[in-house]
């Protein structure tokens, strides 16, 4: 018995292999940017704070987030 896909069928198949790579290249950035940016924060002087809009308090529990939390 053979059997046919529909184009979009093939599509919807053939699109969740490629989406997983990417989708995991793109979390690996996410989580790569979330530390170097949460490492600036933590080595900027306490008199910038002001200019990213950040208070001590914020800027350090900022800093002390994991790399994959938001």
């Amino acid at each position: 018995m053979r059997m046919e896909l529909s184009g979009l069928a093939f599509l919807r198949v053939v699109s969740v292999p490629v989406s997983l790579p990417v989708n995991l290249a793109a979390l690996f950035w996410k989580w790569r940017h979330n530390t170097r940016s949460r490492t600036a924060l933590r080595n900027l002087p306490p008199h910038l704070f002001n200019d990213v809009g950040l208070t001590s308090a914020q800027a350090e529990a900022e800093s002390l987030k994991r790399f994959w939390m938001r």
